[in-house]
């Protein structure tokens, strides 16, 4: 005997399920997701998604990329010294930095005089 989505509606229909709510339910539940690794799952199905060779090697080289372009973005100060953008408040209170900052005031102040 053919499974029949009628006959499990009429079934449900006990608990208050019409044909239209349970193809409804069915095309929610069995529609497919894509992921950006390339895979697709189902809902259901996420979390073993999410645990995947495909996936988690994605997302390290994601990870890594991320990385890469953050350490690229390191700057140099007028100091001579370099931070990331990470880094940036620890650096501003380096001897080298502060040193340097207190001497260019001191220029100025100098220079004013």
């Amino acid at each position: 005997m053919p499974f029949c989505y009628k006959e499990v509606a009429l079934n449900a229909s006990g608990m208050g399920l019409d044909y239209d709510d349970l193809m409804r339910y069915i095309s929610e539940r069995h529609n497919k997701i894509n992921c950006d690794c390339g895979l697709s799952y189902y809902k259901e199905n996420k979390r073993g998604h999410l645990k995947t060779k495909k996936h988690l090697l994605f997302m390290s080289e994601k990870i890594n990329e991320k990385d890469k372009l953050h350490k690229k973005s390191e700057g140099e100060c007028e100091c001579g010294g370099r931070y990331t953008p990470r880094y940036k408040a620890q650096h501003l209170k380096t001897k080298k930095h502060v040193l340097f900052m207190n001497k260019k005031i001191d220029d100025l102040l100098f220079m004013s005089e």
